[in-house]
């Protein structure tokens, strides 16, 4: 679960007011931080190179409806982005999936 990796989310959680053409980003903790890491130890750390868009998905939340867009990985900086390709509808909670079973 890439969920244990994730050192913080933009915008953050349940965050308000957020532009609608917000690019939405997750950054993941270091490689080395992951090797002291209780779940880096068990299952070793995200490898990003290996990670494909179509695994990539942001969602409304409580429709699960896909938000088409273009999803960029940056193996350096340990990021994954995702650029909606339409704004964003207002009072709707979305949520970013990350999941190697899809695709």
């Amino acid at each position: 679960d890439i969920r244990a990796f994730v050192r913080s989310t933009s915008p953050c959680h349940n965050a308000a007011n957020v532009p609608l053409d917000v690019t939405v980003r997750v950054f993941l903790t270091s490689i080395d931080e992951d090797d002291q890491h209780y779940w880096g130890q068990m299952m070793g750390s995200p490898d990003l190179a290996t990670l494909q868009h179509s695994q990539v998905q942001l969602r409304a939340k409580f429709t699960s409806e896909i938000v088409p867009g273009r999803v960029a990985v940056d193996t350096w900086e340990r990021t994954i982005s995702f650029q909606p390709d339409a704004p964003l509808r207002r009072a709707t909670h979305y949520q970013m999936v990350v999941n190697r079973f899809i695709g």
